[in-house]
């Protein structure tokens, strides 16, 4: 670890990742994984990429792929 004068120094200097090493030393060590968060799954990941691609497109197509699910449901 570098020692500098002062904070200000200090984040001209220091990376971000560093930042936020240091904030996650100074919690208690229980509270520690609460605050780094929980990454997704790779299967989240799919599906949300797979619902955006759904959603892409001009609204006459969002239009024509509703109309299609919603005769879909009516039978």
């Amino acid at each position: 670890m570098v020692v500098y004068d002062n904070e200000e120094s200090m984040r001209k200097y220091e990376p971000a990742y560093r930042f936020k090493r240091m904030d996650i030393e100074k919690l208690a060590p229980g509270d520690r994984k609460k605050s780094s968060g929980k990454k997704e799954g790779r299967k989240v990941l799919k599906v949300k990429k797979h619902q955006a691609q759904k959603k892409r497109g001009t609204v006459r197509k969002q239009e024509k792929r509703l109309a299609k699910k919603q005769g879909k449901k009516k039978k």
